[in-house]
């Protein structure tokens, strides 16, 4: 089932629901990218592009934890996984994947108001990848259809990205489209990429 996005400002928005109508129990996210390579012996020679998946927790705009593929991937005792880095991009749902167990965050750590998505160059710059995208998934489903893709710039000025932002609600969550750029590096940088955006 694909979520229905809805304008509201310069975000979009939409309420993850199942296609049964109950709340996302568990929400899996995937960021793929394509490596290009040029052609004869210097192409395999030209260096990678090493694109990270972060996830930063927020209590209203405090950011007070995350996980990264690297050194940090584990939070809240395992209710947000990332689940290893991959050093080179190989196209769609071959990317770096984190494991959002939304229901157990409501019910274990009330206190968590939102959970930034953000991309960052460990090494190279975005403008050395291609068919860069976030796909999202109710992972107790067994088709693999996304709920939602969000694509992102890949402008040499830009070595970090918010790609989304999955809020928590009265009754479940939301996850907005929420576009921002700036630079890369650790996820304090880029907690403050996203700290206007979580509320």
């Amino acid at each position: 089932m694909t979520l229905t996005f809805t304008k509201h400002g310069e975000h979009e928005i939409a309420d993850l629901i199942t296609a049964g109508g109950q709340p996302v129990g568990i929400l899996e996210v995937i960021l793929s990218w394509d490596q290009p390579t040029g052609g004869g012996f210097l192409g395999r020679l030209k260096p990678k592009t090493d694109v990270d998946v972060s996830a930063i927790l927020f209590v209203d705009d405090e950011d007070v934890d995350y996980v990264s593929p690297k050194e940090h991937p584990t939070a809240l005792g395992g209710r947000v996984h990332h689940h290893g880095d991959v050093k080179q991009g190989k196209g769609e749902n071959a990317g770096e994947k984190i494991s959002m167990h939304l229901n157990d965050i409501r019910t274990d750590d009330a206190d968590i108001t939102a959970i930034a998505l953000t991309a960052s160059c460990a090494t190279g710059s975005f403008d050395r990848i291609a068919g860069a995208a976030c796909r999202f998934y109710d992972a107790t489903r067994p088709e693999r259809e996304p709920l939602g893709v969000v694509r992102f710039s890949v402008s040499a000025d830009h070595a970090g990205s918010l790609l989304g932002v999955v809020r928590k609600t009265d009754l479940g969550w939301t996850f907005a489209k929420t576009k921002a750029y700036g630079a890369g590096g650790n996820w304090r940088t880029l907690a403050n990429l996203a700290r206007g955006h979580v509320r």
